[in-house]
Formats: C-alpha cells, sequence, structure tokens
C-alpha cells in the first residue's frame, strides 16, 4: 500500500492482533431467546409490522418517495427529494441554457 495509508489508516492491513470479537452472544441473551421461542412473539411481531405498513401507507398516501413493505420502510412525507431535484433542475437551466435533456418533465421558470 502506500505509505500514507499506515498513518492515516493504520487498520487498513486488517484487524488488529488483539482483536477480540465483540459481538459473542452472551449467556444471558441466549437464556432471553430461549424464552422468547417459548411463546409465539413472531405472531404479535407480523400482526404489528402488518398494522405499522397499513397505518404510514394510508398517512403519506399522496407521496411518490414514501414505500412501505416487509422489506422496505421508507418514509418522506414531505417529499425532499423532489423538491430538491426540482431545485437542481431549475440551477442546471440556469447554469446553462442548452440544458433540456433533464428538464423535459418539469416546467422549469
Amino acid at each position: 500500500m502506500n505509505v500514507w495509508t499506515d498513518d492515516y489508516l493504520p487498520n487498513a492491513q486488517g484487524l488488529p492482533e488483539d482483536f477480540i470479537a465483540a459481538n459473542a452472544p452472551s449467556g444471558f441473551q441466549h437464556f432471553l431467546e430461549f424464552i422468547s421461542n417459548l411463546f409465539p412473539v413472531h405472531l404479535f411481531e407480523r400482526w404489528e409490522m402488518n398494522r405499522k405498513i397499513e397505518k404510514l401507507s394510508r398517512e403519506q398516501f399522496s407521496s411518490s418517495e414514501s414505500h412501505f413493505s416487509e422489506d422496505v420502510c421508507k418514509g418522506h412525507a414531505d417529499m425532499h427529494g423532489e423538491k430538491t431535484d426540482h431545485e437542481l433542475r431549475i440551477r442546471l437551466q440556469n447554469f446553462s441554457p442548452a440544458y433540456t435533456f433533464y428538464t423535459n418533465d418539469v416546467d422549469v421558470p
């Protein structure tokens, strides 16, 4: 590697020799997992997930940037991405009047 990496990135050569796994499960964690597996907790979790997906989807139905599913929870109620995109298009149009390939779908003043 480059010489500067030794000063700025001392771990760039890999893990330190005295590395200890910090995520090793404890006996207490095993006990709690055993207890939680005795009860049908997954049924409650599934019900709560579906309830939240329905609630959040209903609250943010007008936002094209929001998406809620079993795998994705993306809420952008204020549509900041759309506002930022619009402002970028205006600035690029002002910067270069020949700029038209990206602004076809939005009327830029």
